[in-house]
This record gives structure tokens, sequence and C-alpha cells, in this order.
């Protein structure tokens, strides 16, 4: 097996762990370093996600295993930002009141 493929894979496995560690850090009180924290998840997320596949698709290392960990990660991170979006803003919205 090619190293090459197995970090791949690693990079693409990592970004699940951006899910657990994003939905930390957004009920961590807001600072600068909350925030900057925040950046570096989705900062992390997006890089990888555009490099590691184009250089997958490039260098002729696509699977269906990184297509799966790939898709899967996408969306579980996009429904993980957008359900707390709108449950954070439900909650400030009652509070409001």
């Amino acid at each position: 097996m090619d190293f090459r493929y197995v970090l791949l894979t690693i990079v693409t496995a990592s970004r699940w762990l951006c899910v657990p560690l994003w939905t930390w850090l957004w009920f961590r009180k807001s600072s600068f370093a909350t925030q900057s924290m925040r950046l570096s998840v989705v900062a992390w997320f997006l890089g990888t996600d555009f490099h590691d596949g184009r250089y997958a698709r490039v260098h002729g290392l696509t699977s269906s295993l990184g297509r799966i960990l790939d898709h899967g990660a996408d969306v579980l991170f996009t429904l993980t930002v957008v359900i707390l979006a709108i449950s954070g803003s439900a909650i400030r919205g009652r509070r409001g009141r």
C-alpha cells in the first residue's frame, strides 16, 4: 500500500475530529482565543478538504473509502455548524424577550 494513500486517508479522517472540536468551541465563552481557534478549525477543514482531494485526483490515489470519508466529513461538519447556529440564534432570541 502506498504511504501517500494512508497519509491522505489520515488527513481526511482528521476532518471528522473537527466536528467535536467545533462543538466544544461553540459552547465556550467567546473570546479572542476562542474565535481564533474556531477560525483555525474552519481553515483546517476547508484547506484539507480542498488540497487532499485535489492531490488524490492528480496522483491517482482516489478510493471508495476516501470518497465516503470525505463526503461524510463534509456533511457532518456542515450539519453541525448549521444546527448549532440555528439553535444558538433561537436561544439568544428567547433570552432577548
